[in-house]
């Protein structure tokens, strides 16, 4: 990780419905570890309710315009 750096997840969108299918927009892909998508995935599931449903997550780096970069 670049200066301690940490993963961040700005919006999410359900892409599709079976499998439940989730596209999250993040800072930067590389920062989202097994351990970090599997806690996600177990609050999405406790949330929704899906029990005994797999749930696919995929991660995009949000692109910043340039006059919205700090």
């Amino acid at each position: 990780r670049g200066r301690s750096e940490k993963p961040r997840a700005f919006y999410a969108t359900q892409l599709r419905v079976h499998p439940p299918t989730f596209l999250l927009f993040v800072n930067r892909t590389k920062l989202f570890e097994k351990e970090v998508v599997r806690a996600i995935t177990r609050e999405l599931r406790k949330y929704l309710g899906y029990t005994h449903v797999p749930i696919r997550i995929v991660l995009r780096a949000r692109k910043r315009s340039p006059s919205k970069r700090g």
